[in-house]
């Protein structure tokens, strides 16, 4: 029996959140055994208990530091697998007072975290890990060339989706309202402030069209006022966050996400499995999800003319055509049970074997 500990920065329902949650779920309990701590509390704590993982609030700060220490002194488990930049650092620095704990970060996403001091940092702590893990081929470069981290203690286990029953929509005209679907965190990362200048154009706004923005977070007000100044109130709904939105992605022909920057979009993943064409900025790994003129269109990041012509295309394709070899392609190339296989087997070349991981 493995013994793991995973850390988290939080319980909310973001996308590192979310896939350890479904993966953690798929991986045998009799060979297995997890408990999930972070630092700040959110609905997926009910879900992991709901699946008879423990999950602990630490609290922050030093106090929920402290908590975690005592936590691994009292339970010394054999691997911590700690999840994002900020754990990723504490995780090391924890399992360093206990050679017993191997520890095992994660990096999902091509991030914020690449500036000289947080180079200096990585480097520092990696050598108290056995390595990370890593979601898409474009994080890992990003890591070797941007950190300098080595290639060899660096894993590549994609995000995998679950399928469900493909979703029934009604069929759709090139006159018909186009319905479009943004799902993530209110952030600057996101990049909605972009996609809302790109509805503001001249070859937009006259078209019929309504958004739909599902999430929350900082730049929700700001947001809100933007649609206001470029007169888009009226075609665009904000309905906060959801734990499901599978009825809303039913009422909806695109998916749109804007992105600054990512790792894997596990968003990306669940709209093509609930047989959605994607939208998507050309970042981190969404290149690897979504095939242009196939199941969907990238653009560039920032880029608020090629996210309008992209726009305008998807009014006169076939959407629900492209929806369909999206869903075939999430479901094929991306399951989930495979995820958590090649999960389990990392655990136990870690844990049993101590090998080379990349």
């Amino acid at each position: 029996m493995i013994e793991v500990h995973h850390l988290l920065p939080s319980f909310e329902l973001g996308g590192t959140e979310t896939q350890l949650w479904k993966v953690s779920s798929q991986l045998p309990r009799d060979q297995v055994c997890q408990k999930v701590f972070a630092f700040g509390d959110g609905p997926l704590r009910q879900r992991f208990l709901e699946n008879n993982i423990e999950a602990v609030l630490l609290g922050g700060g030093a106090t929920g530091v402290g908590r975690f220490i005592r936590e691994v002194w009292r339970q010394r488990p054999h691997l911590l697998h700690t999840h994002l930049y900020p754990c990723n650092q504490v995780g090391r620095v924890v399992g360093g007072l206990f050679p017993c704990c191997k520890v095992f970060g994660s990096d999902r996403c091509v991030d914020v975290y690449d500036g000289p001091l947080a180079r200096f940092v990585d480097r520092c702590t990696f050598p108290l890990s056995v390595g990370t893990l890593v979601n898409s081929q474009s994080v890992k470069t990003f890591l070797v060339l941007v950190r300098g981290l080595p290639s060899e203690r660096i894993a590549v286990v994609e995000n995998g989706v679950s399928p469900s029953p493909e979703l029934v929509r009604e069929s759709r005209s090139q006159q018909d309202k186009l319905r479009i679907l943004c799902v993530g965190r209110l952030v600057a990362q996101k990049g909605i402030r972009i996609l809302l200048e790109a509805l503001s154009k001249d070859g937009i706004r006259s078209r019929t069209w309504h958004l739909n923005v599902v999430g929350t977070g900082q730049e929700k007000e700001r947001l809100r006022k933007l649609a206001a100044s470029l007169d888009l109130s009226r075609k665009v709904s904000w309905l906060g966050e959801m734990e499901n939105w599978t009825q809303v992605a039913v009422d909806s022909d695109l998916f749109v996400l804007p992105s600054l920057f990512e790792g894997l979009p596990n968003v990306i993943l669940e709209a093509m499995e609930r047989g959605l064409p994607v939208l998507s900025t050309d970042v981190g790994g969404a290149c690897d999800l979504v095939q242009p003129g196939q199941t969907g269109w990238l653009v560039s990041p920032h880029e608020v003319g090629e996210l309008t012509q992209a726009l305008l295309d998807a009014f006169c394709s076939d959407l629900r055509e492209m929806g369909r070899k999206g869903r075939a392609r999430a479901l094929h190339l991306f399951d989930l049970k495979r995820t958590a296989a090649r999960t389990l087997q990392l655990y136990q070349k870690i844990v049993w074997d101590g090998g080379a991981i990349g």
